[in-house]
């Protein structure tokens, strides 16, 4: 028996877990169906539908949903003409209807709904904008979809502003933000050496834990360069990545720069170039930890060609190592073997015998250890390095009071300059008074001695330290194949700080801030050194404590050279320090946070035995060094000034910048260097701009020096250009970069949303102004 209700206003119920809302409403009990008509709203589970007629089977588990029909759960939304909708295994059909997931939107004639992730579509559209018609979208005459994974189209067809634009037989797009495989959007760059660059790549997502890039970019001038890059991650501590490019160059092949050095017969032929680069860590516990880096290349102008793929292009080596680190509670064990590749020829396929490797290089360092009850404490530490190449000293010669290593053409420009068969020339006899050797083993010992600080009342401290050091070495060459020296030094610093808190208003702001003023002076010598009497020590007086840092081709001049590196020098004789630190630290009650809103440091240095011994003009005062760093939610600033006192010049650096949360930008940067000539002053300038259609950076460096070479004021322009068209779903990415007397550099990109979710905006370290 049938019973029905009909009334003006709508009729509510529950019937069977139904949540009912209609205009007419009418139960066959016998049949146990349910017929609903006008401005139906039903509520079921987890699941609301509205429509203008609707029929409930109880038996069938169904429901028929005609006119305006809306289905919504909490992952989806689906709508069309009319809809059959199995409620219990939550399955449905849907004519001429559409459903959308964020702003993942398919629509077509059947869908087929199989559970909460997948459907198919049968002469379907997919796309992800928001606007209508769609910016893009996909044609396909069947199309599976699996939210959170991927949609298969077949026959697909893009179409951008609804207009048909490019085919393929079948399609795989992601609906999920993970990592996942699939082809990236394509690159169109270009370049002054290669012209147009066109670069596809394909991501493949191995496992959670690896992944791969395989690129293929094709150049204008030059063909067509292969590329893969394989990452993977076991743990925090284990990781690592591998690239490796190809290219048959046809560019480099008919260069000056190559041809020069290669016979008439080999040149304007095509040459094979290539690059690996790797780096991997493995730690499997936290006591051990290994690491390994290659960086090959073909030839020596590889890195600078293609300086993307090389983050320290620049480098005069490329490193390669390998180390393994151990540490216990109280102590750390380490070797390593490095083998450089030397850049700093100008034959792009010049041997590499003048690099010097470390092979290996040993480190034992302690921990700070107490004596029994005593005040005093003890560290010490070891350094074996053997430094290792083909021919164990360089014969020096001298032209214009300039020493350089000898060559064929008695010129100091041999290595760095295009001169086509310069070659190092030896005469297989050792010059210890002459020759700079380059190669053997030392060995440095350091024992360091300390104690308590001292307080003197509630405002000073005082840190004494001693130290001995010892330095061995085992020379390949010469009547004396060892020399030592021996040396204590002594250190004692004192400080004080006086600081203020403000926190008047903290209970009601929950802000409070703390300032800080230490100065802190440091004094420091050697007051005993035993060095033997060996050539390769030299007759020099010891380094300045102010060039402690540098090393540079004048250190050649100098008799004994430069030695290995740093550790060879002794340059804390007799030194006075002094430095001023005056910080402001920022606490938040809300978070438990703390910021350093302002930090400013002063320092600078007496040499005293260089005042003492030194020859010719006596300069013990170092660079008087001021840093100032401001770091506020939004502002940022950051200023270095270098005070040369005998030179009464001044190098500064200074940059301001601006951003806050919706990513804009502003910043400002002056640099100075007078010490040199000619005088550099440069200016930059970067500004970000975000909108709802366009985001732009743009940013130039300016030439301000009064004698600049260049007609030009304009050093570097940079422009980025991010484009998003009306829907919200893709970006065109635009990318400008000219450096002055060059040809200009761009690159386009292309960024589309197919999981939904809003593309990002480019930050403001892209733009590579400093």
């Amino acid at each position: 028996m049938a019973q029905s209700v009909s009334s003006s206003t709508p009729t509510s119920a529950k019937i069977q877990g139904f949540i009912i809302s209609a205009d007419e409403l009418e139960r066959d009990n016998e049949s146990q169906i349910l017929y609903l008509k006008g401005k139906v709203k039903v509520i079921y589970g987890t699941q609301f539908f509205e429509a203008d007629d609707v029929e409930i089977h109880f038996k069938k588990k169904q429901a028929f949903l005609k006119g305006n029909v809306l289905v919504q759960s909490t992952s989806y939304q689906i709508g069309g003409k009319e809809i059959i909708l199995d409620y219990e295994a939550n399955q449905a059909l849907i004519y001429y209807g559409y459903v959308q997931s964020n702003n993942i939107r398919f629509q077509g004639d059947v869908i087929e709904k199989q559970n909460d992730t997948e459907f198919y579509v049968e002469n379907a559209d997919y796309t992800t904008c928001s606007n209508c018609p769609p910016t893009w979208s996909f044609k396909g005459s069947k199309i599976k979809a699996e939210l959170g994974g991927y949609a298969y189209i077949k026959n697909s067809l893009l179409k951008v502003a609804g207009l048909p634009a490019f085919w393929l037989p079948y399609l795989v797009v992601p609906l999920k933000s993970e990592r996942q495989s699939g082809l990236l959007t394509p690159e169109i760059s270009y370049s002054r050496n290669r012209h147009l660059v066109l670069t596809q790549s394909f991501f493949w997502a191995v496992s959670r834990s690896q992944d791969a890039t395989f690129t293929f970019k094709n150049y204008e001038l030059g063909g067509l360069k292969p590329m893969v890059e394989h990452r993977y991650a076991l743990n925090d501590d284990s990781n690592g990545i591998t690239k490796f490019a190809y290219l048959n160059d046809k560019v480099f092949a008919s260069e000056s720069r190559y041809n020069n050095y290669r016979s008439p017969d080999d040149r304007e032929s095509s040459y094979s170039r290539w690059a690996l680069n790797s780096y991997h860590q493995y730690s499997p516990n936290r006591s051990n930890r290994f690491q390994a880096q290659l960086m090959l290349v073909s030839d020596l102008q590889y890195p600078k060609d293609f300086y993307e793929e090389f983050t320290n292009y620049s480098d005069s080596a490329l490193e390669n190592k390998f180390s393994y680190t151990k540490t216990w509670d109280h102590s750390l064990f380490s070797v390593e073997a490095a083998y450089y590749r030397n850049l700093l020829q100008a034959d792009p396929l010049a041997s590499n015998t003048a690099a010097v490797h470390r092979l290996p290089e040993i480190h034992i360092d302690s921990t700070t250890k107490k004596i029994q009850d005593l005040p005093l404490y003890w560290t010490f530490s070891s350094n074996f390095t053997s430094f290792a190449r083909d021919r164990a000293y360089d014969d020096m010669s001298t032209l214009n009071g300039q020493r350089y290593v000898t060559n064929n053409y008695a010129d100091p420009r041999c290595e760095n300059a295009a001169m086509a068969g310069c070659q190092p020339v030896y005469d297989g006899a050792y010059d210890p008074y002459n020759d700079i050797i380059r190669t053997g083993n030392r060995l440095i010992m350091k024992a360091t001695l300390n104690t308590d600080t001292y307080n003197i009342g509630n405002f000073i401290n005082i840190m004494p330290k001693l130290s001995y050091n010892e330095i061995d070495y085992f020379l390949p060459v010469g009547d004396s194949k060892t020399a030592s020296k021996r040396y204590l030094q002594f250190e004692v610093s004192t400080r004080t700080k006086f600081f203020r808190i403000y926190d008047s208003d903290y209970d009601k702001t929950g802000v409070k801030y703390k300032n800080e003023i230490i100065p802190e002076i440091t004094y420091s010598s050697t007051p005993w050194i035993n060095k033997d009497d060996h050539p390769f020590f030299g007759t020099t007086v010891e380094t300045p404590y102010s060039s402690r840092s540098i090393i540079s081709d004048n250190d050649v001049n100098n008799q004994g050279g430069i030695l290995f590196d740093h550790d060879d020098r002794i340059d804390n004789l007799h030194i006075i320090s002094f430095s001023l630190l005056n910080r402001l630290v920022r606490k938040k009650r809300e978070d438990n946070t703390y910021r350093t809103l302002v930090n400013f440091r002063l320092t600078q240095s007496y040499d005293l035995y260089h005042l003492q011994h030194a020859t010719g003009n006596k300069q013990p005062l170092s660079d008087l060094a001021a840093t100032l760093v401001l770091d506020f939610d939004h502002v940022q600033s950051y200023t270095q000034a270098n005070y040369y006192p005998y030179l009464s010049a001044t190098n500064t650096l200074t940059t301001l910048s601006y951003l806050n949360e919706d990513q804009q930008y502003f910043k400002i940067g002056l640099s100075s260097k007078r010490t040199e000539e000619p005088k550099q002053d440069d200016i930059s300038f970067a500004i970000g701009f975000v909108s709802n259609y366009i985001n732009l950076l743009t940013g130039v460096i300016f030439d301000a020096s009064p004698n600049r070479s260049s007609t030009s004021r304009l050093k570097k322009y940079s422009l980025i250009t991010q484009l998003k068209p009306p829907g919200e779903c893709w970006t065109v990415n635009f990318y400008r970069e000219q450096k002055v007397g060059l040809e200009a550099e761009w690159k386009i990109s292309f960024d589309f949303s197919f999981d939904g979710k809003p593309t990002k905006v480019i930050p403001p370290a892209e733009l590579n102004i400093n």
